[in-house]
């Protein structure tokens, strides 16, 4: 298994969507879509990764990943499931074009229909990348159904010749989108647990590595009233974060807060980081809304990954405290490396 390589590309989630829902954190979360191997598929089975409600068939040989929604293959190749509110869709399809991807891929052609194995109706777009020196193939496809908004993404490197384009669209048709689960089983699916919630309530989980919590009785962003709560955990494995210097540590957590997407962020270290904790707060402005925000960013290295807790507020809701105790109470869980590989 090649543990080390970074699959690349951006997200393809829509930039409002992200900060209407508090969760602009996860911006750079789909380039680390690294993972080790957890259960081996079988033939003609659609497989719910990380317990969600999307699920496929995926192609012989690619496993599903410890850390994320999706699928991996030990040469390279991954699939990643990302699962929205129905409501995403229509901001989503109107940049699912090459004009709009340009950033993540060199669309090839028009967007074209797609009828899934369900009935249910999809949008796919495919082309090509190059990121960290290797040339991929890639594919994007987006579907709704009354409850999720699904956008799935496959890149497959150049120099693998066991997917052909056929093997991918067949994997791509097989997708179904199943009934909502509970939160609480949503979170017993996260690659963490979290001991103390410090009174935030969950909302929903992304991509099947990272948890949106708020305090208050809306579920969205929409008018930034509320605190939002962002645990992420880093979507895969990669001995690189073990290897960072401490002295580089600090300059990474600084990048991190820099992909929050908002402006005129003024952030400083925090002394006293329990547990190896490295924290980050200030305050930055909500382009959306227009108003100055506070942010708080704890981030924990954790052998060959990380995982962060981000805390989003106006500056007279005083979440500073409680957002330490949650973060200090995560734990990533052991996720094991062993597993079988599809015949």
């Amino acid at each position: 298994m090649n543990r080390s390589a970074l699959p690349p590309g951006k997200s393809f989630l829509p930039l409002s969507w992200l900060r209407r829902a508090g969760i602009r954190a996860m911006l750079a979360l789909t380039i680390l879509a690294l993972g080790l191997p957890a259960a081996a598929a079988s033939a003609n089975e659609i497989i719910y990764p990380a317990g969600g409600v999307v699920g496929l068939d995926p192609p012989e040989g690619m496993e599903e990943a410890p850390s994320f929604a999706g699928f991996v293959s030990e040469e390279g190749a991954s699939i990643v499931i990302v699962e929205m509110p129905p409501e995403a869709f229509d901001e989503v399809v109107t940049r699912f074009n090459a004009e709009g991807l340009a950033s993540q891929m060199d669309v090839e052609g028009a967007p074209r229909q797609l009828t899934l194995s369900d009935g249910a109706e999809a949008l796919l777009v495919s082309g090509r990348q190059t990121a960290h020196g290797i040339d991929y193939r890639k594919w994007a496809l987006l579907a709704r159904s009354p409850t999720t908004t699904a956008l799935v993404t496959v890149q497959v490197p150049n120099g693998d010749t066991r997917y052909s384009a056929d093997d991918i669209l067949a994997a791509l048709k097989s997708l179904h989108i199943r009934a909502n689960r509970s939160i609480e089983a949503q979170i017993d699916a996260l690659p963490f647990t979290i001991g103390d919630r410090a009174n935030f309530r969950p909302v929903r989980t992304l991509a099947g590595s990272s948890l949106i919590l708020t305090d208050g009785p809306a579920d969205s962003y929409q008018d930034g009233s509320q605190p939002v709560v962002i645990i992420a955990a880093s979507m895969g494995r990669d001995p690189r974060f073990g290897q960072i210097p401490e002295e580089g540590r600090e300059q990474f957590a600084l990048d991190l807060t820099n992909q929050l997407g908002f402006a005129d962020l003024a952030m400083e270290k925090v002394p006293g980081g329990e547990n190896g904790d490295l924290i980050l707060a200030g305050t930055g402005i909500d382009p959306k809304h227009e108003q100055q925000v506070s942010l708080r960013q704890v981030l924990r290295f954790d052998g060959a990954g990380y995982i962060r807790t981000v805390c989003v507020a106006r500056p007279e809701q005083a979440i500073a405290a409680r957002c330490d105790r949650i973060a200090q109470s995560v734990t990533m869980k052991d996720t094991g490396e062993s597993a079988k590989t599809r015949p």
